[in-house]
């Protein structure tokens, strides 16, 4: 189980990647999985990661390499192109939940922090 709460001075401004990452999921996530795929897993690029969040490329690279070393964050290099010319990734975003315990409240049976 991850928590963000102890590495938040790690992950810094690249609070704003991982919130839009997480974001980009799109179906609900089966809670029993370690990591959910971005957009169902098609292909992304940098430049478009950046302009969900308002950024240049090199910020985005720097940022999501910065998750993939936490350990939130995983990319997959593909052979697919964005609309740049640049290389695209899979990514993932890992579940902060998996591996909690559970435990059973009034809304039932829910991961514990």
């Amino acid at each position: 189980m991850v928590n963000l709460y102890w590495l938040r001075g790690k992950i810094g401004d690249a609070v704003w990647l991982w919130m839009a990452l997480n974001g980009a999921i799109q179906q609900p996530p089966n809670m029993e999985n370690e990591w959910f795929s971005v957009l169902e897993g098609k292909p992304i690029g940098d430049s478009q990661i950046g302009q969900a969040v308002f950024a240049d490329e090199e910020t985005v690279i720097a940022w999501r390499s910065r998750l993939e070393s936490l350990g939130l964050v995983r990319t997959t290099p593909l052979p697919d192109k964005d609309a740049l010319g640049l290389p695209c990734h899979k990514c993932e975003v890992v579940n902060l939940n998996f591996g909690a315990p559970k435990t059973e409240t009034p809304l039932g049976s829910i991961a514990v922090h």
